[in-house]
């Protein structure tokens, strides 16, 4: 009989705060499925953003192929969660109702199988409760495979400090915001693990992408004048006609007042510690925004970590071999990391990177390739611009853009980047109107 499979989505969630020993959460549910399964601590999302990443993981096909402006998740011919339903699974689903995930809706079996995404962010001590009522509905339907999405480390994208989850404020669960909202997650996935049969289910865990943890938990909105008294008497004092146009004075003086306090306060700080201050939905390739964690616990899978540098293409391509299930290897650009776990060896392949695009292509759109050594990174507008090489055996953090003096290297990897690049781009199938509606969506949530 084929295992059951959990398969857990933190959106945010960090590789580096989930294997390190410095992690100040309190996650004993998170340690002991990394104890007693595969870690994968050298994972990497494709994007920083979560569509696109998620067109990566079930497609396991480079960005170039399936949109590299999708504002939808799109399930190709050959998508992983259609191939499980072939090999007999049952799909079910708990994800945020956002109509990016239409297309993934349209495979669940439950009908409960989304929930209002925000704001607020809803936690998971919120969530669980369906999550667990699912598992009791679908135990008979097996094997099964059941997707969560859960958005809690969003929510500190809408308030600094923690909100929601008021039995995690205490010091004992975490120094920072995301140190406590991660105990609370620990939490929910200790009660989903009440539930299930480990000599029966797999469960994986990983995320879209990275997030931002600010230096001394100071993010930009820290650095902001309210200036509440200002315009109490500016509206008093001025005609209803001008409101419009004083509130835009405001603004655009509170962002200067914002910059210089920023730019101030990161005299003395590195280039790490001053762009973790930069506001959540600032695109980017940097480590932190795009290393993931990945875990694979439970039936017949025996304790192993490994560092070897993987892209989350791979993920599916992997979990498929180690289930002992065809993935289609020529029409995939993914590969099963298996042979690691076996012992044999692999040839490490560069990583392909693209930032998740907004309503329009700005500067800060970047493209780029990694590997284990380095990363270069180029405007995706003009690659003439802002192309920046890391050196990341000795500059983990990215803090010295070494572009100058490695022009060797940054030809190699330019070559790989014009390569994939090279490869077909399909147009996203989306109308105007709809394309609207995604948007208005993802700037309520924070992405725009």
């Amino acid at each position: 009989m084929k295992p059951n499979i959990i398969f857990l989505v933190i959106d945010g969630a960090r590789a580096g705060h989930i294997f390190s020993s410095q992690n100040t959460a309190k996650t004993p549910n998170i340690d002991l499925l990394v104890k007693k399964g595969i870690s994968f601590t050298n994972c990497f999302s494709s994007v920083d953003g979560t569509t696109m990443s998620f067109n990566c993981i079930f497609n396991s096909l480079y960005p170039t192929k399936t949109g590299l402006r999708a504002k939808k998740v799109i399930l190709t011919e050959n998508n992983f969660l259609e191939k499980l339903k072939t090999n007999g699974y049952h799909i079910f689903g708990y994800i945020p109702k956002v109509s990016s995930f239409d297309s993934m809706v349209e495979l669940f079996e439950n009908s409960k199988n989304s929930y209002y995404a925000g704001p607020p962010v809803k936690h998971i001590s919120e969530t669980k409760e369906e999550i667990l009522k699912n598992l009791d509905s679908i135990k008979l339907k097996k094997p099964w495979f059941y997707f969560i999405h859960i958005l809690d480390i969003n929510a500190l994208r809408q308030e600094p400090s923690p909100f929601g989850i008021p039995e995690f404020l205490d010091e004992k669960f975490g120094e920072t915001p995301y140190d406590k909202i991660m105990s609370s997650i620990d939490y929910g996935i200790g009660k989903i693990l009440e539930k299930i049969d480990p000599e029966q289910t797999i469960f994986v865990i990983t995320a879209d992408h990275g997030s931002l943890i600010p230096f001394e938990n100071l993010g930009f909105t820290d650095f902001e004048p309210s200036f509440e008294k200002e315009l109490k008497i500016g509206k008093k004092l001025m005609p209803k006609s001008t409101h419009k146009v004083g509130g835009k004075v405001f603004s655009t003086v509170r962002n200067l007042v914002r910059e210089s306090r920023l730019k101030k306060a990161a005299k003395g700080l590195s280039w790490y510690e001053q762009r973790s201050r930069q506001p959540h939905f600032k695109v980017a390739l940097y480590d932190e925004n795009i290393r993931v964690p990945l875990i694979i616990s439970g039936s017949k899978i025996l304790p192993k970590q490994t560092s070897f540098l993987m892209s989350n293409m791979d993920i599916f391509p992997t979990i498929f071999d180690i289930l002992g299930l065809e993935t289609n290897k020529g029409k995939i650009d993914g590969r099963s990391l298996k042979p690691i776990l076996d012992g044999k060896k692999l040839e490490e392949k560069p990583i392909f990177l693209h930032t998740m695009p907004h309503e329009k292509i700005e500067e800060d759109d970047a493209e780029g390739i990694r590997t284990t050594k380095y990363k270069f990174i180029r405007s995706a507008k003009n690659p003439k611009k802002n192309r920046q090489l890391y050196n990341l055996e000795l500059d983990k953090f990215e803090n010295t853009n070494i572009i100058e003096d490695g022009l060797d290297e940054e030809k190699k990897l330019e070559a790989i980047l014009e390569d994939i690049k090279s490869s077909k781009e399909e147009v996203e199938d989306i109308s105007e109107e709809e394309r609207k509606k995604i948007e208005a969506e993802l700037r309520k949530l924070g992405y725009m």
